[in-house]
């Protein structure tokens, strides 16, 4: 039987969710999400070395998003791929749906690299705290990436 949910909270539930969906969607436009996608797709992926324990990666996860018929640099933060192109942070913050103000929160700021700034040196490791999440997001709970 399906929950009844109050009339005011249904409603208050529904304005915020709405919001949220137009903050997301606002964000996503803003990033030029489609240029990021098309300039992930055209990356030599070949030679990137999948150190799965380094990256932060469980085996299940890799597994799952090759098996859906995708490639790793297109779900996980991958050193080589952030370090030429730091921009491409945006993408890989925008697949797990955490806004730029939840990424600085919790992981750290990323601004100036998806503005296209200089990479500073520590970054490439940190780019790795990222692809738990992905575990978490999608591919943790038995979502499909």
């Amino acid at each position: 039987m399906a929950r009844q949910l109050d009339k005011h909270l249904l409603e208050a539930l529904v304005t915020a969710y709405t919001a949220r969906a137009r903050l997301f969607h606002h964000g996503v436009q803003k990033t030029n999400i489609d240029f990021l996608i098309a300039e992930i797709d055209a990356i030599e992926h070949s030679s990137l070395q999948w150190d799965l324990t380094n990256l932060a990666i469980s085996k299940s996860a890799f597994k799952r998003v090759q098996e859906a018929g995708g490639l790793p640099h297109e779900v996980f933060t991958h050193p080589d791929v952030v370090a030429k192109r730091p921009h491409l942070v945006a993408y890989y913050r925008n697949i797990i749906t955490l806004s730029q103000k939840g990424t600085a929160q919790i992981l750290f700021s990323t601004g100036r690299f998806e503005s296209g700034r200089d990479l500073p040196p520590f970054f490439v490791p940190l780019t790795m705290r990222g692809n738990p999440f992905v575990h978490s997001v999608g591919c943790g709970r038995g979502v499909r990436p």
